[in-house]
């Protein structure tokens, strides 16, 4: 059984309040609920990624969007097949 604690990094949504920190209670305990359901024992460190000021000064349009979902879904094809279980 590994000794070294599973590392999570956890990356909220876009504007999701970084300074008042009380939703991360509940991915903390979500995340370390269920890795005691997978390996009962094992440490969990996580890490919460801050990033709101990176998006606060760039406007970004539909068009934006449109063309990062084109390219997250052109990344991984392979996910788009009927019936793929990638990257579950």
């Amino acid at each position: 059984m590994p000794t070294t604690p599973l590392r999570v990094l956890c990356v909220h949504g876009v504007n999701t309040p970084e300074t008042d920190t009380v939703w991360q209670d509940g991915w903390k305990q979500a995340i370390e609920l269920g890795v005691a359901r997978w390996n009962p024992g094992r440490k969990v460190e996580l890490v919460f990624a801050r990033y709101n000021d990176l998006f606060r000064g760039t406007p970004l349009g539909p068009l934006d969007y449109v063309k990062a979902l084109a390219r997250l879904l052109g990344s991984h094809p392979q996910a788009l097949r009927p019936g793929s279980t990638y990257g579950l």
